[in-house]
């Protein structure tokens, strides 16, 4: 186990060396000027000084919390609603065509009237990424209580298990492998609804400071924002995963 992980490092590293490498090769070979294409020394420089300043951490925290929020309030709705339109069919098909064709709409559209009702703040940045996360829940949860073995509900009612012993040790360990898979697409969305919110009006965040750079033609900051954008979705992927295997450890010793 040891040394499968210290092999996943060395791929790590070695990828990193690699896109370092091509990132400085493209420079040379177009000799881009560093408004266009910066070298890396002069972004790791910039994202040094910026994080020392304490001004990087602010807007981290913010992007953080408002990603954090939003799949939070997005993936209870998704469970619920899952539940009660697997188990109810009528329900499903009153709300699904609904639904499904809300997601025909891109969420970059729904973005500005969001913020004109609920502000330029947190709320209407948390809510564009319940939004976006919403969806991928209710389908993975919907799919998870479909999925679950008859027989096994039958052998449980067989000992006659009421319906909370049922739900708890038949329902929901058979649904949460499926449901873990929609929450592994529903985090990096989760981050895409509220850098989509702070595009169109923020003060704060990731996507403020993204904004800022790209005005003020400050590549090597816009470079910042977007690595640390990228580690941030990065690191709740990770928890993600820690949690999966927390959670279902026979899942992990089945792959």
């Amino acid at each position: 186990m040891r040394r499968f992980f210290s092999v996943d490092y060395i791929l790590i590293l070695l990828s990193l060396l690699v896109f370092w490498g091509v990132w400085k090769f493209a420079i040379y070979l177009g000799s881009y000027p560093a408004f266009i294409l910066p070298h890396p020394e002069i972004v790791l420089k910039r994202l040094i000084v910026y994080a020392r300043q304490g001004d990087l951490w602010l807007h981290i925290k913010i992007t953080a919390l408002e990603v954090l929020l939003g799949f939070l309030i997005g993936s209870a709705s998704g469970v619920i609603s899952g539940y009660l339109t697997s188990n109810v069919r009528l329900l499903e098909r009153l709300t699904m065509p609904y639904i499904v064709a809300s997601q025909s709409i891109p969420i970059i559209a729904l973005a500005p009237l969001l913020i004109l009702w609920f502000g330029t703040g947190y709320l209407s940045k948390i809510f564009v990424s319940s939004l976006i996360v919403f969806f991928p829940i209710l389908i993975s949860t919907m799919s998870g209580f479909r999925s679950i073995d008859p027989h096994l509900l039958k052998l449980m009612h067989s000992f006659n298990a009421n319906r909370w012993e049922i739900f708890m040790k038949a329902e929901i360990p058979s649904v949460l492998p499926s449901l873990f898979s929609g929450v592994r697409i529903a985090v990096p969305l989760a981050v895409v609804g509220a850098i989509v919110g702070e595009f169109l009006g923020a003060s704060e965040g990731l996507g403020f400071l993204i904004n800022l750079a790209a005005g003020l033609l400050d590549t090597p900051l816009l470079f910042v924002a977007l690595f640390s954008l990228a580690l941030l979705s990065l690191l709740l992927y990770g928890v993600t995963l820690v949690l999966e295997r927390i959670v279902i450890p026979w899942k992990r010793s089945i792959d």
